[in-house]
């Protein structure tokens, strides 16, 4: 498994009064999980584990753990 870069998702409340943000980061990198000659994946922070990576950021994104960071 070879990392080489790291995609961090950020999505904000309609609202601007309610400054809630939530941070969901995928590693894209290069995987044999789903092709044997080593293709695209985008996994969850622990790149180690097959269950934890995607064949598309959208799946990582939609299967990984969000931060919710209190901001002020």
């Amino acid at each position: 498994l070879d990392s080489s870069s790291y995609v961090a998702t950020v999505a904000k409340s309609k609202s601007l009064d309610e400054r809630k943000i939530v941070v969901i980061f995928c590693a894209k990198t290069s995987c044999n999980y789903f092709d044997p000659e080593y293709g695209t994946c985008y996994c969850c922070p622990d790149i180690n584990r097959e269950e934890n990576c995607h064949l598309t950021l959208q799946e990582c994104r939609a299967n990984c753990a969000t931060c919710k960071p209190k901001c002020s």
